[in-house]
């Protein structure tokens, strides 16, 4: 990476993957989680929990298996550019596009200005899964190319001006072809060897700041090859045999994973750099939305909590023929063959508050919503037991642990509370 210094100079910086520029914003740090954390004897996990769309954070799921000393990236999620579902190739339909807000991430190059004839651009689209293709062959589609007739570089980035409308929007990602044969000193910006199921080298590009026939070349921070992107990762939780990783927001990018570990915690050792199949449990639009926490059985029922109460669940007629709809808050209980289709899990707890916490602390699964609601299940979610925090105690503290005679430790550490801890005694 070139940059250019308070000198008038320009110097190379080299940079790890998970560089990221602006360390005083806590927004973009790689290790930053809500729930989506999980502690073991043998490996332990992290999903982030930035904000990607604004802040071109990346989302990743890091592993450790050395005490923490060490996270290595099993797997992240791409970026939000065009994404377009595969029966709505022809129209182009746009299903989510990036906020236009791009912070640190310009591009500065020493040699001023590239004239015309050596490299062309393509829009790139990420095909997404839907109800009508569930399983995707083809990652990526690549518009007609665009001659580059002009780059130019100065302190204020890297514009590229076009021969004719490249008809491209604020957020876009594009890749850039060679044209000739000769070498280049901008030739670092070519991609090759990209097709629909691979950005080749990995070289791609965003662009801002667009006109009719210009636009400023941006980093694209995150995963070149992946197709599907999540904005941060809400929850992680330990099933019997892996991990189930809930992502926010709503679709696109309201995905359900599970990252398979079929021998857990046994003689048999594993690394965090060891492969680990990550199979898509969501496909639709209709699909589980937002979860703040999956439990998934051996029989294949899934229990889960929604931070979405703007999901409605079935319409429910009145003998005055007026159809209403409830929200999704609560918990809610199905089977993972109908993860698809929402409409089909009943909800085996109502709450008034949207979830932030679904977890199963000691062998006991622990719900709790956005300020003070709490639910406790001892006998995996047949009964649920209520109880309220006291006013400006969230819920969303963490849960330091149960006792065998059901008392309940909630750690709080804010400002104001100054690090106190709440006792409570359940009774079943």
């Amino acid at each position: 990476v070139y940059e250019y210094t308070d000198a008038g100079t320009y110097k190379v910086t080299k940079r790890p993957r998970f560089f990221f520029e602006n360390r005083d914003n806590y927004e973009v740090s790689p290790l930053r989680w809500m729930s989506g954390v999980h502690q073991g004897s043998q490996m332990s996990i992290i999903g982030t929990y930035s904000d990607n769309l604004t802040k071109q954070c990346r989302t990743v799921v890091f592993l450790t298996s050395d005490g923490g000393r060490q996270w290595f990236a099993q797997y992240e999620f791409g970026g939000y550019d065009n994404r377009i579902t595969k029966d709505a190739e022809s129209n182009d339909l746009q299903i989510k596009k990036a906020s236009g807000v791009y912070a640190d991430c310009s591009l500065i190059w020493d040699n001023n200005t590239c004239g015309s004839g050596i490299y062309k651009l393509k829009k790139r689209s990420s095909y997404i899964p839907s109800d009508t293709h569930k399983k995707i062959t083809d990652k990526f589609r690549y518009d007609l190319p665009v001659d580059i007739s002009n780059i130019t570089s100065s302190t204020d980035g890297i514009i590229v001006t076009t021969s004719t409308n490249h008809k491209l929007n604020n957020g876009d990602v594009i890749v850039i072809d060679k044209v000739d044969n000769n070498a280049n000193t901008w030739d670092w910006i070519v991609s090759s060897g990209y097709n629909s199921t691979s950005a080749g080298n990995g070289v791609i590009w965003k662009v801002s700041d667009v006109t009719a026939n210009t636009f400023k070349l941006r980093y694209n921070v995150y995963n070149p090859d992946n197709n599907i992107s999540a904005r941060h990762i809400h929850a992680i939780n330990r099933i019997k045999d892996g991990y189930i990783i809930s992502c926010g927001e709503g679709y696109p990018a309201g995905w359900i994973l599970w990252l398979k570990k079929m021998q857990n915690d046994n003689f048999v050792t594993h690394t965090a750099q060891d492969t680990f199949p990550i199979i898509r449990l969501t496909s639709s639009p209709n699909s589980a939305q937002r979860l703040l926490g999956m439990h998934l059985y051996a029989d294949g029922t899934v229990l889960c909590a929604s931070d979405n109460d703007t999901t409605h669940t079935n319409s429910i007629t009145l003998p005055n023929g007026t159809s209403i709809m409830r929200n999704a808050t609560g918990i809610y209980k199905g089977r993972i063959e109908d993860i698809d289709d929402f409409s089909k899990f009943e909800c085996i707890h109502e709450s008034k508050e949207t979830a932030f916490f679904f977890q199963r602390v000691m062998g006991v699964l622990i719900y709790a919503g956005m300020r003070e609601e709490m639910a406790i299940s001892f006998d995996e979610g047949v009964t649920w037991s209520d109880l309220h925090l006291p006013p400006n105690l969230w819920a969303t503290s963490p849960i330091i642990g149960i006792t065998n005679d059901k008392t309940l430790g909630i750690k709080h550490t804010n400002q104001i509370w100054n690090d106190n801890t709440l006792v409570i005694k359940l009774k079943k």
